[in-house]
């Protein structure tokens, strides 16, 4: 009873999917190796992390309509990225002109999650968008993310608000997740149609193949027992 009680509260304070992890890691990480480490990017990228923690403890909260159970560990992780993140935005208070972002992302998210259509398109999109668009500030604290390469012209702003580099990976890391998710929810979607069956069909028939020529080698079974 005590060994399932601690499991079930282990279980609250972290995500119950490891795939997101990488959705939500992937851009930055690539802004943060490709613009060149700095301590203010390893600073950013655990703030990004503590975000997250935020964003699915407080998705699961609203997704159970506010169970108490999911209470303490948003407020923590909360608390962690204010305290965190407040010396941060005293140093850096460009960022805040991600906020607005940001906001809207999270909230078309827990909007998603109190309907408990969590895995939905919309719900992605939201995923996607942030997670892809956090390689924009990463690279801007690199030691190089202010290089300009092929789209610097493209740009309406400064290259200290929109580094050429770190907009490059976002674009490609969107379109790229985009795609995939469109992928999934298609794959998920044709279980049972048509066309999937047709697929499975095309997908057994050198077996079936492979098994009528075999029939043919050798024959009809014969019975072990024939009559009198």
């Amino acid at each position: 009873m005590i060994s399932s009680i601690s499991t079930r509260s282990v279980r609250d304070w972290r995500s119950n999917e490891p795939g997101a992890w990488v959705i939500v890691l992937m851009p930055a990480l690539s802004a943060f190796l490709v613009s060149g480490p700095t301590w203010n990017s390893v600073w950013l990228l655990v703030l990004w992390c503590l975000c997250y923690c935020v964003q699915f403890s407080a998705a699961r909260w609203a997704k159970s309509h506010g169970r108490a159970r999911y209470r303490m560990p948003m407020l923590v992780y909360a608390a962690l990225l204010v305290c965190a993140g407040l010396p941060f935005v005293f140093r850096f208070p460009g960022m805040l002109w991600w906020a607005p972002i940001y906001c809207v992302l999270c909230a078309g998210s827990l909007i998603c999650a109190w309907r408990r259509r969590e895995h939905s398109i919309p719900a992605n999109i939201c995923a996607v968008l942030a997670s892809s668009t956090m390689a924009i500030p990463v690279a801007s604290l690199g030691t190089h993310g202010g290089d300009a390469p092929a789209l610097a012209h493209l740009l309406p702003f400064g290259q200290s608000i929109l580094p050429p580099l770190g907009v490059e990976i976002a674009g490609a890391y969107a379109l790229t997740l985009f795609g995939s998710v469109l992928y999934v929810k298609t794959m998920i979607r044709e279980q049972g149609t048509r066309s999937a069956i047709l697929i499975r069909a095309k997908r057994a028939r050198p077996g079936v193949l492979r098994w009528s020529g075999r029939r043919q080698r050798f024959g009809r079974p014969r019975p072990l027992l024939r009559r009198c």
